[in-house]
């Protein structure tokens, strides 16, 4: 039985499959399945945070077996590891171009608040803003796999942009980092 992954599942097939539908008029059957069925490895991979966890979920739940399962393993475990890299991408994009680590894009938030704002001098207005973008695609992300809660992620939004905000002549570091999370926390009390 599948839970929250069953929609993630067909989301990842039913996008790889139509892609394959604009690229070529009147695919092979046979070339649909199998890049549907990579694109279902690549996102039960991004929600798993695993390659092999995603692959072995989806041979169990499809029962794939006999022929198909060599046709369908290799690419599949590709597409997996490539999305797993797309995921992580953006923290390593962050960690390069702002010189911060990439805790700051891949976790909950809930830790990093507070070295966050103890560290914001640390911070320049480049590195908040890419920090709110990167961080605001993986909570996207996360939020549209069921991964991860709405809160803490968008309190880090929220204090990220209040940080950037503080910059700004006649807003203190506090005011800026309250009023911007709060217009997170607003946002996002309606997401689930």
């Amino acid at each position: 039985m599948l839970g929250p992954e069953a929609p993630l599942i067909a989301l990842g097939g039913g996008l790889a499959a139509w892609v394959v539908g604009l690229a070529r008029r009147d695919p092979p059957a046979q070339a649909t399945a199998v890049v549907g069925s990579a694109g279902s490895f690549a996102a039960v991979s991004t929600l798993l945070g695993s390659p092999l966890l995603g692959a072995f979920l989806l041979m169990e739940a499809s029962g794939l077996g006999g022929p198909m399962l060599g046709l369908v393993l290799v690419p599949g475990l590709v597409a997996a590891g490539v999305g797993s890299l797309v995921f992580v991408g953006l923290a390593v994009l962050y960690a390069e171009a702002s010189g911060h680590g990439v805790s700051d894009v891949l976790f909950l938030g809930q830790d990093a608040l507070g070295p966050l704002m103890a560290g914001s001098a640390t911070y320049s207005v480049g590195a908040l803003l890419l920090l709110v973008a990167c961080k605001g695609l993986a909570y996207g992300a996360s939020l549209a796999a069921f991964r991860g809660g709405p809160v803490f992620p968008a309190m880090y939004l929220g204090a990220a942009g209040g940080i950037a905000l503080s910059q700004l002549p006649g807003l203190s570091l506090v005011a800026g980092v309250a009023r911007a999370s709060a217009r997170w926390r607003s946002r996002c009390s309606g997401c689930r």
